[in-house]
């Protein structure tokens, strides 16, 4: 349900618990603008949609982030 929120509305409330086990691998994203985090609610910025996959990977306990395991997103 939270990655098929971040993939279709583009904006999710986490709980904090997955906010801080996805925090590492969102704070580059949060750099370049591509996700907005107030509190526990991110926004995917409208920069950031075409990445949607790649921010609802964060979320995704079954997604491997070491490289090469996964095609990539274009």
């Amino acid at each position: 349900m939270l990655i098929e929120r971040i993939l279709c509305d583009f904006e999710v409330d986490l709980p904090g618990d997955l906010l801080i086990a996805a925090c590492p691998q969102l704070v580059p994203l949060t750099d370049a603008g591509l996700v907005r985090v107030d509190g526990t609610h991110l926004t995917v910025t409208e920069s950031g949609r075409p990445y949607a996959r790649n921010i609802a990977a964060c979320f995704d306990p079954q997604f491997d982030h070491s490289p090469g395991r996964h095609s990539l997103a274009v």
